[in-house]
């Protein structure tokens, strides 16, 4: 005989996470349709899960209507993923105000993903003093250490506010060794300025720790022929054609 067991709440955050980076949304909706039908709570694991879901796959009312409905039950996850959320839409007001409810309306403290978010924010619309004093308030007033997201936020705040050298200051005082997102945060801020050297050094180093990206051998070709170092464009291509 065949037995039905029902998904239980950790089962169903599972499939909503993978239906949030699958972009299945209509799989999404489903779940949450059969969470409804089923008379599921939805805690703080399934809310922040649904909320994740539906960022991810494009429905940010859906997202904000789940926010919503969670009500007192609200928690730091909750609304971190709100954050994130609203971050990625771009929607950088918003977000701030769903931080200041956060931990001055409800005092909750703010954690490491909290801050990713909102220094995201602060990246799409350029705000370099906010991210910086919400840098700093994360590691003095919360005592939370910087993760290598946080710092890439910083550098692509640097990059794209013009502010170069200061970008390089910043990767030059991290505590750990910059990955290829930092790199790549520094790349496309000097490629937005035009600055060449600092294109090629981000480039030589995205290389050293990713020598198969073809992509980065042929920026850094498209960077000599601009500067008509002819003789570096065709050592890179003989570098890429051994890849």
């Amino acid at each position: 005989n065949e037995v039905f067991v029902s998904p239980n709440k950790f089962t169903m955050s599972t499939v909503l996470s993978a239906c949030g980076r699958l972009g299945a949304l209509e799989q999404g909706k489903w779940v949450h349709s059969y969470i409804d039908k089923y008379g599921v709570e939805i805690d703080i694991v399934l809310g922040t899960a649904l909320i994740d879901m539906y960022a991810k796959c494009g429905s940010l009312e859906r997202a904000k209507r789940v926010f919503d409905a969670l009500g007192s039950k609200k928690d730091v996850k909750a609304y971190s993923a709100m954050i994130c959320c609203l971050a990625m839409y771009g929607l950088t007001d918003e977000c701030f105000q769903v931080f200041s409810e956060m931990t001055t309306s409800n005092n909750i403290n703010p954690n490491s993903v909290t801050f990713v978010g909102i220094l995201g924010a602060c990246v799409h619309r350029g705000l370099i003093n906010k991210g910086k004093s919400y840098f700093k308030m994360m590691t003095e007033e919360f005592g939370i250490t910087p993760s290598i997201q946080h710092y890439g936020c910083m550098v692509d705040l640097y990059g794209r506010s013009g502010l170069i050298k200061e970008a390089e200051s910043f990767i030059a005082s991290m505590p750990m060794e910059p990955d290829v997102l930092i790199w790549g945060s520094l790349l496309s801020g000097s490629r937005m300025l035009g600055d060449i050297k600092t294109c090629e050094g981000a480039l030589k180093r995205l290389i050293e720790l990713d020598p198969m990206n073809s992509g980065a051998y042929v920026l850094l070709s498209n960077v000599y022929a601009k500067t008509g170092r002819w003789i570096e464009v065709k050592r890179i291509r003989h570098e890429m054609e051994a890849i």
